[in-house]
């Protein structure tokens, strides 16, 4: 019976397995950052949610939130993130 108490502590996201797979985002009219809306269109499902959220002035407590994950994962995420969007707008 552990695991069913566990299983009901567990922390439920906002947003239930949103498909992002056919979704282009655009660049904003304001400023040219075509080339970053590209960088976050490469990289996978999760990551380009948390890169939108956190763009969206989103503080680590509600991405982690609104995804189900927690704080510390969303620290290292974006982190990553920004390390695999440096490398890719590198000339």
């Amino acid at each position: 019976m552990r695991w069913k108490q566990k299983e009901d502590t567990r922390k439920k996201p906002l947003i239930q397995h949103v498909r992002l797979e056919h979704i282009s985002i655009a660049a904003p009219a304001v400023g040219n950052y075509t080339d970053l809306y590209a960088c976050i269109n490469k990289l996978n499902d999760t990551d380009k949610s948390v890169a939108l959220l956190y763009l969206e002035d989103l503080s680590y407590k509600e991405i982690a939130a609104i995804t189900g994950l927690s704080e510390n994962n969303i620290a290292v995420k974006i982190m990553r993130i920004k390390a695999k969007l440096f490398t890719c707008l590198k000339p």
